[in-house]
């Protein structure tokens, strides 16, 4: 089993952030036999709160909500957590498949975060400016599973890739970006795809009731194994 945590020193969570990981190890190689595929229930993500709750009582440790960017979160800890799993099947020779992308869907994930970027808008109507204008540090949490197995894990943060949180802000503001100018961009597609029955009926006007547009939709190289 890929067993390895690969992060940056926490900057916010004085320590916190790299106690979090190992504890979050622990957990995984605990519950190596006993990883659930759940999908939007997300029970994975439940029991590492649960986990770090027991752990860190002294903290107050929340599970989000499953279309939030991050999993689990405590703002008196200032650690935010993001869960990814990827299911792999056993190869020829017995072993497992490794798959080198990773499907991040709406954004990617930077090594620290504002509080206000973690919690959801509804969350933040009762926390105070101030904090939700601090800065917590970020987990991210891959693993490979075969089943309900863990079969491979690695523990990292944004800066495995060299993302920073400008970088994460500029993801996210880029595609409402692309989407404003998203006129002149399917005119050239027209243009450069001129056979294309769709970009000549869609800028004609012709379909009635479709909207296209550019879908938040973002992968990278799975760290494990690498």
């Amino acid at each position: 089993m890929d067993c390895k945590i690969q992060i940056k020193d926490s900057v916010y969570s004085k320590g916190m952030k790299e106690i979090a990981a190992i504890a979050i190890e622990d957990f995984l190689l605990s519950n190596k036999d006993n990883f659930l595929s759940d999908g939007y229930e997300d029970t994975n993500s439940s029991n590492i709160r649960n986990f770090l709750e027991k752990e860190f009582p002294e903290f107050e440790w929340t599970k989000n909500h499953s279309q939030s960017p991050f999993d689990i979160y405590s703002i008196d800890a200032l650690v935010a957590i993001e869960l990814k799993s990827v299911d792999v099947s056993i190869n020829k020779k017995g072993g497992y498949s490794s798959k080198k992308s990773l499907v991040l869907n709406a954004t990617v994930y930077p090594d620290v975060a504002l509080v206000k970027d973690v919690v959801t808008k509804e969350m933040a109507k009762n926390i105070d400016k101030e904090i939700l204008n601090s800065f917590m540090d970020v987990i991210l949490v891959i693993v490979n599973k075969n089943q309900n197995k863990i079969v491979g894990y690695k523990v990292v943060d944004g800066s495995f890739w060299g993302i920073n949180y400008d970088i994460f802000c500029g993801c996210r503001d880029l595609f409402s970006q692309a989407n404003n100018e998203l006129e002149i961009f399917m005119n050239y597609l027209e243009k450069k795809y001129s056979d294309n029955a769709f970009l000549k009926a869609y800028n004609s006007g012709q379909l009635k009731g479709i909207d296209f547009k550019i879908r938040k939709l973002i992968s990278c190289k799975n760290p494990i194994g690498k």
